[in-house]
């Protein structure tokens, strides 16, 4: 299990959200991201239930983000499931093939997660349009700043999940370990992408 320093603010004791609502998000001095239309303000979420894997992770997902354009921006380590022929290899060489990760539909990146029974660790991301995903090379702050929404699977002990109130509002409700983390001290890897 990776350390991260951070600790996440508890839900209980995170600020009233209207409060929250009206504090400035962005980790650009204030402004908001050109890309940023869909999704203006993202809140970052960690979900430390014991082994959940991706496909609980992508169900509670609402439609509007089922209609963004995805991409496996990381892939560290997957686990296959009993039965699958383990293209690993194949998959961790379509991440890496192109700066954004490999662009996929969201019923494509669900048949990713029908076929992986545990991500060890990954970064997926979904943005309004496919020219305004991060690239692979992106710091996690701009990944955090660019994507609509983040998926983020640390070390198989939790999962980092980014995006506005109505993507995560689900998340609030249908996991029990779930605690408020600020953007600025959120990793997204244990592994290091290319930078």
């Amino acid at each position: 299990m990776g350390s991260h320093p951070a600790e996440p603010q508890s839900r209980r004791a995170a600020e009233p959200q209207s409060r929250r609502a009206a504090e400035p998000q962005s980790r650009s001095a204030g402004r908001e991201s050109p890309t940023r239309t869909l999704f203006p303000m993202n809140r970052v979420l960690r979900i430390a239930d014991k082994s959940v894997p991706l496909t609980q992770i992508l169900t509670p997902l609402n439609p509007r983000a089922r209609g963004l354009s995805w991409s496996i921006l990381d892939l560290g380590e997957v686990v296959p499931g009993d039965g699958w022929d383990p293209h690993v290899p194949f998959t961790e060489q379509r991440v890496l093939d192109s700066p954004k990760g490999w662009e996929l539909t969201f019923e494509e990146l669900r048949q990713f997660a029908d076929w992986s029974v545990q991500v060890i660790d990954g970064v997926f991301v979904a943005s309004e349009s496919s020219g305004s995903l991060p690239k692979r090379s992106d710091d996690d702050a701009t990944v955090l700043e660019r994507a609509d929404v983040v998926l983020a699977a640390i070390d198989s002990s939790f999962w980092v999940i980014s995006g506005p109130d109505d993507v995560l509002a689900p998340f609030e409700r249908v996991f029990h370990d779930v605690s408020e983390q600020k953007p600025q001290t959120v990793e997204l890897s244990t592994w290091g992408r290319d930078y």
